[in-house]
């Protein structure tokens, strides 16, 4: 059985992960009613707030993500 979870850049502003998480690009409220101001939010599958960062490349590290495409 291959558990591997791929990710690929959807668009400028968003990537998909082959499991249903996301990360994209907010202008909301953290969990914690913190302005975004269009930082990096990842996401579960089922839009669960995970972690948030200004730069997409400390959110992959932070979270050992790989983009595939």
């Amino acid at each position: 059985m291959n558990n591997t979870i791929t990710w690929k850049k959807t668009n400028e502003k968003r990537y998909d992960s082959s499991d249903g998480e996301t990360i994209k690009r907010e202008y909301g409220k953290t969990p914690n009613g913190n302005k975004l101001f269009g930082c990096w939010v990842y996401r579960d599958k089922n839009g669960e707030f995970i972690d948030y960062d200004g730069f997409r490349n400390d959110l992959f590290e932070r979270w050992d993500i790989k983009i595939t495409q």
